[in-house]
C-alpha cells in the first residue's frame, strides 16, 4: 500500500472515464444517443464546451516544435535541434541512453518529475509563440503541452504556411536561376564553339585568299624583276650607245672649237690693230674738240641745264612735299569735321538729356511741392489730432474728478443711510 501512494506521488495520474456503447454489450456497436446520454450526465459534454470556450486545441510540446520549428529564429533553432535528439534519446529503449538522460537526484514525495529536456522544449514553445506574435492572453504553456485559445492554432498554421510560400517561392527561384544559369552556359558554350567554328572557316578562307594573293604578288614580282632586267639591260645598251656618239660629238666640238678658237684669236689680233688705230684717232679728235669754242659753251650749257634740273628737282620735292602737306591738312580737317559733327551730335544728345533733367526735376519740384502740402496737411491734422487728445484727456480727467466727488458723496450717502439705519433699528428697539 506504501508502495502504491508512493508511486501515485511519484507521478502524475490520470483517470480514464469508461461508458457503455450499447445496452446489449455486444462488441464493436456504438449505440449513440445511449453514448450521448451517458455523456452528457457524466459532464463531459459541459467540460469538452468549456474547454473549446477557453483554450479548445491542446497541443504537446514536441508535436509542436515538430511542425513549427522552422519559424524558429536562427539562434534558437540549434537549441531545438538538442532537445529533439534528446527526446529521442530519451524515448529511445537503449540502456546507457536512459542512464544518460536520468536525473542525479531522487525525486522527493509530492513534487513532479520535470525533465532539462521539457524545460527546453518549454522555453522553446514560448520563444515560438512570442516570435509568431501570439497574444499572451491567448494561450497557456503547460509542462509538456500547450493550450491555445480559439483562432492562435490558425494564425500558427497561416504563418507556417506563408513561411513555406517563401521558402518554396525562393527554392523556385533558385532552381530557376540555376537552370536558366545552367541554360545560359549551354548557349554560351554553343555559341563560343559556333563562333570559334566560325572564325577558324574564315581564317581558313582568308589564308587561301593571301596565299593565293602571294603567289600572284611573287609572281608579278618575278615578271617586274625580269622587266626591269631588260630595261636595265636596254638601258645599259642605249647608255653605251649614247656615251659613244656622246665621244664622237665631243670630239666633233673640240676640233670644231679649235678652229673657232683660231679664227677668234686672228680676228682678236686684227681687232687689236684696228682698236689701237682708232684710239689714236679718237684721241686726236678729242683733243681738237676741246680746244674749239664751242665746246667750251657747251660745256657751260651742261652745267646751266645740270643746274636747272637740280632746281627744278628740288622744286618737285618742295611741291610733292607741299601736296603731302596739304592732303595731310586736307585728312585732318575731315577728322576734325567727323569730330566736330560727333562733338554736335553729342551737344544735342546732351541738349536732350538737360531738357529732360530739366524737366524731371521740374516734375520733383511739383511732386515735391505736393509732399510738402501733404506734410504739412498732416502736421495740421496731426496737431488737430494732440488737441483733441489734449482736450480729451482734460475732459477725461475733469470727469475722474467728478467720479470720484460722485463715488465719495456716495459713500457718504451710504454712511448717512447706514446710520440713519441704526437709528431707526435703535429707535425700534425702544
Amino acid at each position: 500500500m506504501h508502495s502504491l501512494v508512493r508511486t501515485l506521488e511519484e507521478t502524475q495520474a490520470h483517470f480514464v472515464r469508461c461508458i457503455k456503447p450499447n445496452d446489449n454489450r455486444k462488441p464493436f456497436t456504438l449505440y449513440a444517443p445511449t453514448a450521448l446520454s451517458q455523456l452528457r450526465c457524466s459532464g463531459v459534454l459541459e467540460a469538452v464546451k468549456v474547454s473549446q470556450a477557453g483554450f479548445p486545441s491542446r497541443i504537446p510540446f514536441s508535436e509542436l516544435l515538430s511542425r513549427y520549428a522552422l519559424l524558429l529564429p536562427s539562434a534558437s533553432r540549434d537549441v531545438e535541434a538538442r532537445a529533439g535528439r534528446a527526446s529521442r534519446a530519451r524515448s529511445s529503449p537503449h540502456p546507457i541512453a536512459l542512464k544518460e538522460l536520468s536525473d542525479d537526484h531522487e525525486p522527493q514525495p509530492g513534487l513532479v518529475r520535470v525533465s532539462s529536456v521539457q524545460m527546453e522544449q518549454q522555453q522553446l514553445a514560448m520563444t515560438l509563440l512570442k516570435s509568431l506574435k501570439v497574444n499572451p492572453a491567448s494561450y497557456l504553456v503547460g509542462r509538456t503541452m500547450v493550450f491555445l485559445a480559439s483562432g492562435v492554432l490558425a494564425q500558427c498554421e497561416s504563418s507556417r504556411s506563408r513561411f513555406l510560400d517563401r521558402c518554396f517561392a525562393t527554392l523556385q527561384a533558385r532552381h530557376r536561376a540555376r537552370r536558366e544559369e545552367r541554360r545560359f552556359r549551354l548557349i554560351r558554350q554553343g555559341v563560343c564553339t559556333v563562333q570559334r567554328g566560325a572564325r577558324a572557316h574564315l581564317a581558313r578562307v582568308k589564308g587561301k585568299a593571301l596565299l593565293v594573293q602571294l603567289k600572284a604578288k611573287a609572281e608579278e614580282d618575278r615578271r617586274a624583276k625580269a622587266e626591269a632586267e631588260a630595261e636595265a639591260e636596254a638601258e645599259a645598251e642605249a647608255e653605251a650607245e649614247a656615251e659613244a656618239h656622246l665621244q664622237a660629238q665631243v670630239e666633233a666640238v673640240k676640233r670644231e672649237e679649235g678652229q673657232r678658237r683660231l679664227q677668234e684669236e686672228a680676228a682678236a689680233a686684227e681687232e687689236a690693230a684696228h682698236a689701237t688705230e682708232y684710239r689714236t684717232v679718237a684721241k686726236q679728235i678729242f683733243e681738237d674738240l676741246e680746244s674749239h669754242p664751242l665746246v667750251q659753251e657747251l660745256k657751260e650749257l651742261k652745267e646751266r641745264a645740270l643746274c636747272a634740273e637740280a632746281k627744278v628737282v628740288k622744286l618737285e620735292e618742295q611741291l610733292e612735299d607741299a601736296l603731302e602737306s596739304c592732303e595731310d591738312l586736307k585728312e585732318e580737317n575731315a577728322q576734325l569735321e567727323e569730330t566736330t559733327s560727333d562733338y554736335e551730335v553729342q551737344l544735342q544728345d546732351y541738349e536732350e538729356e538737360l531738357e529732360q533733367l530739366h524737366s524731371e526735376h521740374e516734375k520733383k519740384a511739383v511732386a515735391l511741392a505736393l509732399a510738402q502740402s501733404d506734410l504739412a496737411q498732416a502736421n495740421e491734422a496731426q496737431i488737430r489730432l494732440i488737441q483733441e487728445v489734449t482736450a480729451l484727456r482734460a475732459s477725461l480727467a475733469s470727469r475722474d474728478i467728478e467720479l470720484r466727488r460722485a463715488i465719495a458723496s456716495k459713500d457718504y450717502l451710504v454712511q448717512q443711510v447706514a446710520a440713519l439705519d441704526g437709528a431707526s433699528s435703535s429707535v425700534r428697539q425702544l
